[in-house]
């Protein structure tokens, strides 16, 4: 999801780098996409838009897949990533976002989220999360 919504965050101001991986598009799906399926979709939805670079394929639970030469990332974004993933994801994306960041980094997270098992913000969230849980 974060590849259809990246042209709407691709504030001119900010170079983005899009990353991906190889799997199944949605938690009901049979057949997994291969990495450059994917990254091409990826590619499709930036196409035009000058300030995002070619996409790279990421596993956020290895950190061999992280970029830490790179000392000049700013910030990472992750949309819709961790309502749909198993729990390493999410453990693997800050802890690899914490040791690849510059230090006045940022770390921005977006998606519907629960506190204490209920939603947190308008219903719309929980919908979007259930539209998703069913695909």
């Amino acid at each position: 999801m974060s590849s259809i919504l990246l042209p709407h965050f691709a504030f001119p101001s900010l170079t983005f780098l899009p990353s991906e991986y190889a799997g199944f598009p949605s938690p009901k799906a049979n057949e997994p996409q291969e990495l450059d399926q994917v990254l091409g979709s990826v590619a499709a939805y930036c196409e035009g838009i000058p300030n995002v670079l070619e996409p790279i394929g990421l596993d956020a639970t290895s950190m061999a897949d992280w970029p830490t030469d790179e000392k000049d990332i700013s910030a990472f974004l992750a949309i819709n990533l961790f309502h749909i993933s198993p729990k390493a994801v999410t453990e693997g994306f800050f802890a690899g976002a914490g040791k690849t960041v510059r230090q006045s980094g940022h770390v921005l997270v977006c998606g519907p989220f629960k506190f204490n098992g209920e939603p947190a913000f308008p219903e719309s969230n929980l919908k979007f999360d259930e539209m998703l849980v069913k695909l």
